[in-house]
């Protein structure tokens, strides 16, 4: 289920606490390496959901996102993508993004070591989009996905991970569900 259609179908604000968001802890652990910066960041997110989607309340209007009609799983959802994102384990790219913004963009992120000496040898076909290119870029590693967190948008949250890692957090975001995929 994606962001957007958890926006209609979200909880009445009064079950908004009753929902346990370890999970997020649990999936940016394994993403940042458990990380302790992230770790600290994620943990007041969603220790106090409510009061930091308050806090953050513009970073959620940019997104179209009313935080008053949007249930704790959404915001948790969002919060971790922010924090990844803030610590650079995840880079945002627009859907309609070119080959060179797309091999910046992975450049960018920290785990990028695990993919940079085969993304150093491709050659990208201009005349394919993002997906195409990041199907590209996983078949010419190996060790490592290009992967993408779904937050239901027409942007691409991409991150670097180990097949291991992979593994693992794709079954935590399906059974609350939520999408990580490969390319």
């Amino acid at each position: 289920m994606g962001i957007f259609s958890r926006l209609f179908n979200a909880r009445p604000t009064t079950e908004k606490s009753d929902q346990d968001l370890s999970y997020i802890a649990e999936i940016t652990k394994l993403i940042s390496d458990d990380d302790t910066e992230v770790m600290n960041k994620i943990a007041l997110c969603i220790d106090d959901i409510s009061n930091y989607a308050e806090l953050n309340s513009g970073k959620y209007k940019e997104r179209g996102i009313d935080i008053n009609n949007c249930d704790n799983d959404t915001l948790g959802w969002i919060c971790m993508i922010d924090k990844l994102e803030e610590n650079g384990y995840l880079f945002s790219v627009d859907h309609n993004c070119e080959a060179v913004d797309l091999l910046w963009a992975l450049s960018q992120i920290k785990t990028y070591d695990l993919i940079k000496d085969a993304v150093s040898e491709l050659e990208l076909d201009k005349s394919k989009d993002i997906e195409a290119w990041a199907e590209e870029i996983n078949l010419a590693i190996s060790g490592a996905l290009v992967c993408m967190i779904d937050i239901d948008s027409d942007s691409y949250e991409l991150i670097i991970v180990s097949h291991d890692v992979y593994d693992k957090i794709s079954v935590i975001a399906q059974n609350k569900g939520h999408s990580i995929e490969v390319f």
